[in-house]
């Protein structure tokens, strides 16, 4: 079995740690074959917004020439990626466009947090209501339907204030596994959802993710997953028995697991 993961965030985020060599020396330890990071993209915000959850835009060049000179420093143990997690925020997609053809990017996944922009979008993991769970969907199905995306990160993230898995909880399950497969792209089963379960001290306390009701919908459609471990810390990345568990998980719903994400043209 390879440990990949393509979902590794940096402390430019501002709610991560650990330098981005100390992840590099974790994947190496653990046994990763394949490696990404995805830390949050930048976005050009007008009007002197600073986002608290993502690096400045003048921090995306350090960011990826960081992760260049781990490529080549490392490339005897190990493949190293550079990556972006985005949202679906179409006022700024003129300028990511700009930035995937221009600067080393190597793939960028979906992780729709916001509704529209974090500055005054609902935060979608904070959803409580039945039109929450639609909202998430119809945004998220737009994002997907772009062809920018290698993968949907953490797909039932709604789920992580939602109460009980309802009927629009399955529509959204429906509506997004459809999505994945007209668009031949993986979910992701996200491993750092584990980690906020067990959390006591965070506001949002719903059914949370990954969350079993979504995945057996997943399966049923015929869907395709990748494991993410969204790590946050570098001692996460040593975790492997949480990792181990998901690839049986997957395997027991008769999943086909994404090793390597595939390839998008910019």
């Amino acid at each position: 079995m390879r440990l990949t993961n393509y979902h590794t965030h940096t402390a430019r985020c501002k709610h991560a740690v650990n330098t981005d060599e100390e992840y590099v020396l974790a994947a190496v330890r653990a046994g990763y074959t394949d490696f990404g990071f995805a830390d949050h993209c930048p976005w050009p915000y007008r009007g002197g917004f600073v986002s608290g959850i993502r690096m400045d835009v003048k921090e995306l060049d350090g960011y990826l020439g960081s992760i260049a000179r781990l490529k080549e420093k490392y490339a005897p143990v190990i493949r190293l990626y550079a990556g972006l997690e985005c949202e679906y925020f179409p006022e700024f997609f003129d300028w990511l466009r700009t930035v995937l053809k221009e600067k080393p990017v190597d793939y960028v996944i979906l992780g729709n947090h916001s509704d529209l922009n974090d500055e005054t979008g609902m935060y979608f993991g904070a959803a409580s209501k039945p039109e929450h769970i639609r909202l998430y969907t119809e945004r998220t199905v737009a994002g997907m339907r772009t062809g920018l995306f290698s993968c949907l990160a953490h797909p039932d993230l709604v789920m992580r204030g939602y109460p009980a898995f309802d009927s629009a909880c399955e529509e959204m399950a429906a509506a997004l596994c459809k999505t994945a497969l007209e668009m031949d792209m993986p979910l992701e089963y996200n491993l750092m959802g584990n980690e906020y379960k067990r959390r006591t001290d965070l506001p949002w306390k719903g059914v949370g993710y990954p969350d079993d009701h979504f995945w057996r919908i997943a399966a049923q459609m015929g869907c395709t997953a990748v494991i993410g471990l969204d790590s946050h810390r570098a001692a996460h990345v040593l975790e492997t028995g949480e990792y181990r568990d998901a690839v049986r998980y997957l395997e027991s719903l008769g999943m086909k697991r994404i090793e390597e994400l595939p390839p998008k043209p910019f």
